[in-house]
C-alpha cells in the first residue's frame, strides 16, 4: 500500500461502482506502517521499513489517510519478502527494474513460497 495514494483511489472508485466490493490492500510485513493503523484506528510510526519493496516502504502513516483507508479498505494484509520476490519473478518477463512494480505486491498473495 505504500503511502496508500493509489488503493484509496482505487477503493473510492470500486466502491462508487459496485459499493458491496471488498478491497484488500497488501503491505510489505517489514514495513507494516497502514497495517497497524488500519487495525488501531491512529498513526503509529514503525521504527524501520526494512524491505525489498522500497516504493511502499513508509514509516510514518498520515492521519487522515489512516481515517481514509479505514472506511475505503476492507482487510489489509502482510506480505512477505519471499512472497513479493516470488511475483517479481513471476512479472520478469514485462515487468520494469523496479522490485515492487504495478500488480506485484498484489500479486504476491497469490504467489506461495
Amino acid at each position: 500500500m505504500g503511502d496508500t495514494a493509489l488503493i484509496r483511489g482505487v477503493a473510492s472508485a470500486a466502491k462508487h461502482l459496485r459499493p458491496d466490493i471488498c478491497v484488500v490492500g497488501v503491505q510489505a510485513e517489514r514495513a507494516p506502517a497502514h497495517h497497524l493503523p488500519w487495525n488501531r484506528g491512529v498513526p503509529v510510526p514503525t521504527p524501520t521499513s526494512d524491505t525489498v519493496a522500497d516504493g511502499l516502504a513508509t514509516r510514518t502513516p498520515i492521519r487522515e489517510n489512516v481515517t481514509a483507508i479505514r472506511a475505503l479498505v476492507d482487510e489489509v494484509w502482510l506480505v512477505t519478502e519471499i512472497h513479493m520476490l516470488g511475483a517479481t519473478d513471476a512479472h520478469r518477463g514485462f515487468r520494469s527494474n523496479s522490485v515492487a512494480g504495478i500488480g506485484e505486491n498484489d500479486s504476491a498473495i497469490l504467489c506461495p513460497p
